[in-house]
């Protein structure tokens, strides 16, 4: 038995976490408070999370600004020659690029400068801190999933995944799949655990995504597909299930960066506080200083890692 396997589930572990807290736009007769909001953008992507668990603005991100970042990682590639040449794939790109943020001062500024981070701010209530990125060159074809169990918030469900289209995405490409709705399925994972004492956290999670699949199947929700153009940004809801799709013939790149944010006042810890498999014991990583007046969390440099 291994050291996870060997820690009994324990049910009190995230009873703080369990009980998510809506976002405001997901109470009960919100439709007044959304309509009452000034800024366009903002009311259009509270509805829109709310009903489907994604918003896409168009056009928020300039072409230039797309081309910085995709030069940056071309030229992270060209400084760290030896570990790109390692992780370059067959196709010739590479898998995903973690943190990138922190080589980038283009990624930072597509993300922080300003009518981005405002509509952030609006849809969480209070300010926004970073949590991590992962720039993209091509589609990582990962199954649809949700991405809370690694980024599980106090309170829990506090953060968005925010995903920029660095050029236009074509359909053979393997572009962003969803299950439109998917966000209101509530799943017990601290439930799924108590079932399965003798899991460790990789197997929980393994059946934790079959439980998704199976009641989105149950409830007919469809598969859809965003194809966003150059510079549009993508922000779904904590518990959206989602995917990559797959890399058709010919399907090229699909160059993107993925931001994962949260407020600064909710600490995000991973897996194992998921599953209640650890208690929340501490405050989360520390936050330190970002770029125009914002807070990250201190996640390490870049570094090239296997698209899951």
């Amino acid at each position: 038995m291994t050291e996870a396997q060997s820690i009994a589930p324990n049910p009190y572990a995230i009873r703080n976490l369990r009980d998510r807290t809506r976002f405001w736009w997901e109470q009960p007769n919100s439709e007044n408070q959304i309509a009452n909001v000034d800024d366009q953008a903002t009311r259009e992507a509270a509805l829109a999370l709310r009903d489907d668990g994604i918003a896409v603005l168009e056009g928020f991100v300039s072409s230039a600004l797309c081309d910085d970042i995709n030069r940056d990682f071309m030229e992270f590639c060209s400084q760290n020659k030896t570990e790109s040449d390692h992780w370059r794939l067959p196709t010739g790109f590479h898998p995903r690029l973690t943190n990138f943020h922190t080589y980038s001062a283009a990624a930072r500024e597509a993300l922080m400068s300003g009518q981005l981070t405002a509509v952030l701010d609006a849809l969480f209530g209070e300010k926004t801190a970073l949590c991590s990125s992962l720039y993209f060159e091509q589609s990582t074809e990962q199954p649809i999933h949700r991405d809370s169990p690694f980024f599980c918030s106090n309170p829990y469900g506090r953060f968005f995944g925010v995903w920029i289209a660095l050029e236009d995405i074509r359909p053979q490409a393997g572009p962003l799949n969803y299950r439109p709705g998917g966000h209101k399925l509530d799943i017990d994972q601290v439930e799924l655990a108590l079932q399965n004492p003798d899991l460790d956290v990789g197997q929980l999670y393994g059946k934790y995504l079959q439980e998704i699949k199976q009641r989105c199947d149950d409830e007919g929700l469809p598969v859809s597909t965003v194809l966003p153009k150059k510079g549009d940004v993508a922000i779904w809801h904590p518990e959206l299930p989602h995917g990559g799709g797959k890399i058709l013939d010919g399907g090229g790149s699909r160059k993107s960066i993925v931001y994962h944010v949260m407020p600064e006042t909710a600490p995000i810890y991973g897996i194992d506080i998921f599953f209640g498999r650890r208690e929340v014991a501490d405050s989360g990583l520390p936050l330190v200083d970002c770029s125009f007046g914002r807070k990250m969390l201190d996640q390490g440099s870049p570094a090239f890692a296997p698209n899951l």
